[in-house]
């Protein structure tokens, strides 16, 4: 059986036999580490992290320019403007603003309502998204029970057209 030291043995004299030279070489570490290089690492560590740190702050600065500061409050300044004037306060609500309730109900009291021209309000309904809200599936049975309900005939309706 072959140990550990026979197989070295036998490599050795391997290698003085191909190789006379080499083997002639004594085994000996070439590298060298300068005298207290593992005491001073993590302080040069230490010190290449602060000076990374610095470099990171100055780069920061130098994106903080004048340019980059107006363009911010420009930013800024229009959220602000566009958060002040609401495009859902219209006319007609800011125009409503000017009365009182006061002044409201007494105008709905005393009447006034109703000198409200018709024509005016269809006009204005006509405007509005609320056209269309009418039953399309209403059949002609519906439409007569209705009128019938109501005691509404053909004069009646003829009357409210004219």
């Amino acid at each position: 059986m072959t140990t550990g030291k026979n197989i070295a043995q036998e490599i050795t004299e391997e290698l003085k036999e191909n190789a006379p030279t080499l083997s002639s070489i004594k085994r000996k570490n070439i590298f060298s580490v300068p005298h207290g290089y593992f005491e001073e690492l993590p302080a040069k560590i230490k010190e290449q992290c602060i000076e990374e740190d610095h470099y990171k702050v100055n780069r920061i600065l130098r994106l903080i320019k004048p340019r980059s500061i107006a363009a911010a409050a420009s930013v800024i300044l229009i959220a602000i403007s566009l958060l002040v004037y609401n495009p859902e306060n219209s006319n007609e609500q800011l125009a409503l603003q000017n009365f009182t309730n006061e002044e409201i109900r007494e105008y709905l009291f005393t009447g006034a309502i109703y000198e409200i021209n018709e024509e005016d309000l269809i006009n204005e309904y006509l405007k509005t998204d609320n056209v269309g809200g009418f039953e399309d599936n209403i059949n002609d049975e519906e439409i007569i029970e209705y009128l019938l309900e109501d005691d509404i005939d053909l004069t009646t309706i003829i009357n409210e057209i004219n």
